[in-house]
């Protein structure tokens, strides 16, 4: 996880006071009532918010659409939205003179769309929830939508770059642990893990800053390890063997994505000197890769130092861009309605909360779908499982500052 990541955290609320205390507080000169399809449940929506805000009177507003509602149905009602906050007195201004920031989010589930808006002003950071069934004659969309499950391996105080299960020729079940400067292999023991062996990783350079590392186990009782500029084979039966190799040009293998080279003494994929690239099209410095099959083809999203998603389609380069992904995406078969669907963290720092969401990419769009998973702490490193349904989460429990692995997996709802 980057310095530069930023999400902020959610807080419940009470919502309180009636509606006739609310417009009793409103300007006696009044925008006309917006006359819309969304205009009743907005006006409740908006009566919410103009109480949480207090005093303040200017908002910059950031309005954000993950519903299946295209371009003009959610500008219609984010316009809406607008009229209803200036009936209250409430100005829409810059972030650099407002008195308090508004986020507002229009999300769909199965029993509606839901509208959230995160306030960030002087009383600390709270959160307005309301449902709304939508205009008549756009139905919620009845597609299966992904829904998270988050599965706790293991937690402990040492930092954790990645690990992998495994199963031996006996049945018993096996965690590879990859460390900072060391492999460590664990057995279960019932319903702990048990310390069974552990090697240590030499390298002769200095690892980059934010160090980070892959592991796969691509057969029975037998692993391999990435890191910037070393890469490692070992396997284990009575006891643990390992053999290491520094390398400049070390390809990391990304689940169904293939194997890409990962610049030796930094933390991505790419740049100068490498020679191992398997696109189709100039390939930019990136964090993180993915691909998506589409009739054939493949689409492939990177995520880029600068912040920002890219999806590039065959020889075309890049052709859209996605904002407020985080830097690991990892791509997973859901077979809820899309193929697969693009899993990506938010974009706070190491001193947040966060969370993981799921990103269709339809024509050159990429909408949010199904709810957040959210975590108790900033992710660390989030990668794709060997089986390509699922993927390995690394996060830090804010509360307990222990380092926890997690699997995360994807079922579909109705």
């Amino acid at each position: 996880m980057r310095l530069s990541r930023r999400i902020i955290p959610r807080f419940l609320l009470f919502f309180f006071s009636s509606a006739a205390a609310l417009l009793a507080q409103s300007p006696v000169s009044l925008p006309a009532a917006s006359s819309g399809a969304w205009s009743a449940e907005v006006r409740v929506f908006a009566e919410k918010i103009f109480v949480v805000l207090g005093v303040a009177r200017s908002v910059s507003l950031r309005f954000g659409n993950r519903s299946a509602l295209d371009a003009t149905d959610s500008g219609a009602a984010q316009q809406e939205l607008q009229t209803e906050l200036a009936r209250r007195g409430l100005q829409i201004v810059g972030s650099s003179s407002a008195e308090a920031t508004l986020e507002v989010t229009l999300s769909e589930g199965v029993e509606g769309y839901l509208w959230v808006a995160e306030i960030h002003g002087r009383a600390g950071d709270q959160i307005v929830i309301a449902t709304a069934h939508g205009p008549q004659g756009i139905p919620v969309s009845s597609k299966s939508v992904p829904a998270f499950h988050d599965t706790l391996l293991l937690e402990q105080p040492e930092p954790i770059l990645d690990f992998a299960q495994s199963a031996g020729s006996d049945g018993a079940q096996f965690l590879v642990l990859l460390e900072q400067d060391r492999l460590t292999l664990l057995q279960r023991d019932g319903i702990t893990w048990t310390r069974r062996d552990s090697a240590v990783i030499r390298h002769l350079y200095p690892w980059p800053r934010d160090l980070r590392g892959r592991v796969t186990v691509p057969g029975t009782n037998s692993f391999r390890i990435f890191l910037p500029g070393v890469s490692c084979t070992g396997s284990w039966s009575t006891t643990l063997t390992m053999e290491c190799r520094e390398d400049a040009e070390v390809a990391w293998p990304l689940g169904q994505e293939g194997e890409f080279p990962f610049a030796s003494n930094r933390n991505y994929f790419g740049g100068p000197g490498s020679v191992r690239s398997r696109l189709s099209f100039e390939w930019p410095i990136s964090y993180s890769i993915a691909s998506i099959p589409v009739d054939g083809a493949v689409r492939w999203i990177i995520t880029k130092p600068d912040g920002n998603a890219q999806l590039f389609e065959g020889g075309k380069g890049a052709v859209a861009t996605f904002s407020g992904w985080g830097d690991d995406i990892v791509s997973i078969a859901t077979g809820c309605g899309a193929e697969r669907h693009v899993l990506a963290p938010g974009t706070g720092d190491w001193t947040q909360l966060d969370h993981i969401q799921a990103y269709e990419i339809a024509d050159q769009q990429g909408p949010a779908v199904g709810q957040p998973l959210d975590f108790r702490g900033p992710i660390l490193a989030l990668w794709p499982s060997d089986d390509g349904k699922s993927a390995r989460a690394v996060s830090r429990n804010l509360q307990t500052g222990m380092y926890e692995a997690s699997i995360v997996s994807v079922s579909c709802g109705d």
